[in-house]
């Protein structure tokens, strides 16, 4: 418990130390002290963002300030001169910044150290499937949107892409924050300002690491190793790997999958050109990077036919192809298609009433919105959206609901595509019924103008007919 008390009464000092962002008093050796600690015990983590959210909120305040080339210039002699200078804990000999030889400036280390934090505090939410992050029952931090962005989704957004952009380690937070906390995080990203320098950000990290593998790649003796050009390549490619995942997280989302195409439009083409540059210098992306060619796959079709000419013609690189191969043979196998088909509707946090669509962190306990009782496969902010999507006019779900009950008894979404076709098989679960749930899967929510139509039960398969 001493160790506990030390620990809690080191958040203390730190988190009044931020009380003024702009002009922080805080010792960063503390902050490194306790980054360190966090990242190797899981308990701490959760001891201190009970019992210390300020902390937690202060870190991030920090990290949301316009922090400037000149402003991070003036920031590291204040942090040393307010903070470790004064701190006796880690400077019992008053020694100066020159003497303690410090092998980053305090800004950067201070930086490094709330990375470090942040990410010990928020990496359990990623795989916390439905419940709102904002309500844990313990009051653990975050407890409400202003815990974890108190100046603003887009203030904090943008000032992580300024930190990115210096080349600080915080490209993880970014994220998190997109994995987690779409409904709020993604308006910060998606405002113009921060949606082109995002863009630009991770095209300009794409070209150095693309020129710089091509530099070094030159300098192997020939014949060139795949596996050798492989290590060589990942290097550089782990500079944009993070921004690469965070565009992923755009695209494909539980709470929402459907912004990837506006995020990227009108830089679509370099986006393809310069991530493709890379990827070409893998031997089987595939296997060793199938994040990054998921997210070529993605590009490459929203691509207008003018843009794939001007990229080199219709024909996709053969990793592109195999994805697309794949995705053909799932939707040929009446289980494997439904099972994808129902991911979307089954992971989604929100609420699936009728035109609702209420995001979970509005939720104000903790846990899930109730879920139907009968199949547990979706879930209503309110038994009034319940009663609404039990008769929606196209796809109600009562006409599903004893369907997926039925289904979940025996499979459920957490296996793989195999294991799920498998348990389907081994339970002749009927054909008809695939045929229901896909369709009530694709076409409830009423994307656009195309309507998928499944008719594995006659032996025709899925098509999408244009309404």
């Amino acid at each position: 418990m001493a160790s506990r008390r030390e620990l809690l009464r080191d958040a203390e000092a730190v988190a009044s130390g931020l009380n003024e962002p702009q002009a922080p008093t805080a010792c960063f050796s503390c902050l490194a002290n306790i980054g360190s600690r966090l990242a190797k015990d899981d308990s701490a983590t959760k001891f201190l963002a009970i019992n210390c959210r300020p902390f937690f909120t202060g870190l991030t305040a920090f990290l949301a300030q316009d922090w400037t080339e000149s402003r991070r210039a003036l920031a590291s002699p204040g942090l040393w001169r307010t903070g470790d200078a004064r701190c006796q804990k880690c400077n019992p000999r008053n020694m100066t910044l020159e003497q303690c030889a410090f092998t980053d400036p305090p800004f950067v280390s201070a930086c490094n150290s709330i990375y470090m934090v942040m990410r010990s505090a928020l990496k359990d939410w990623v795989n916390d499937d439905k419940g709102n992050p904002f309500a844990n029952r313990r009051g653990r931090w975050p407890t409400s949107p202003e815990e974890l962005f108190p100046s603003g989704p887009y203030r904090t957004i943008s000032g992580l892409l300024t930190l990115v952009e210096a080349g600080m380690n915080v490209d993880e937070i970014l994220v998190i924050l997109i994995a987690v906390h779409r409904p709020l995080a993604f308006s910060g990203l998606s405002s113009t300002g921060n949606r082109a320098r995002f863009i630009s950000l991770f095209v300009t990290r794409m070209r150095t690491a693309a020129s710089a593998i091509a530099s070094d790649v030159a300098k192997l003796r020939l014949p060139v190793i795949p596996t050798v050009r492989d290590r060589v390549a990942q290097r550089h490619i782990e500079s944009f790997e993070r921004l690469a995942t965070t565009l992923l997280c755009v695209f494909s989302h539980p709470d929402h999958s459907h912004n990837g195409p506006s995020f990227i439009r009108g830089h679509e083409t370099e986006l393809y050109t310069t991530l493709t540059t890379v990827i070409n210098y893998l031997e089987d992306p595939l296997s060793t990077h199938s994040r990054l060619a998921s997210l070529a796959h993605l590009i490459w079709h929203c691509l207008s036919v003018p843009q794939l000419i001007s990229v080199g013609g219709l024909n996709p690189p053969w990793y592109i192809r195999a994805i697309d191969e794949e995705i053909e043979l799932e939707f040929k196998d009446p289980y494997r298609a439904l099972r994808f088909s129902l991911l979307a509707q089954t992971t989604r946090r929100g609420c699936h009433g009728r035109d609702c669509r209420r995001p979970i962190h509005e939720k104000a306990t903790s846990g899930t919105f109730a879920l139907c009782a009968s199949c547990t496969a979706v879930t209503y902010c309110s038994r009034d959206c319940q009663r609404a999507d039990w008769t929606h006019p196209s796809y109600p779900h009562k006409d599903v609901c004893d369907a997926l009950r039925s289904l979940f008894a025996f499979a459920d979404m957490h296996m793989s595509k195999e294991q799920f076709a498998d348990a389907c098989r081994a339970h002749e679960f009927p054909l008809g019924r695939v045929d229901k749930l896909i369709e009530w899967a694709s076409n409830r929510d009423g994307h656009g103008r195309v309507k998928v139509v499944s008719d594995f039960e006659n032996g025709r398969g899925m098509n999408d007919v244009v309404l």
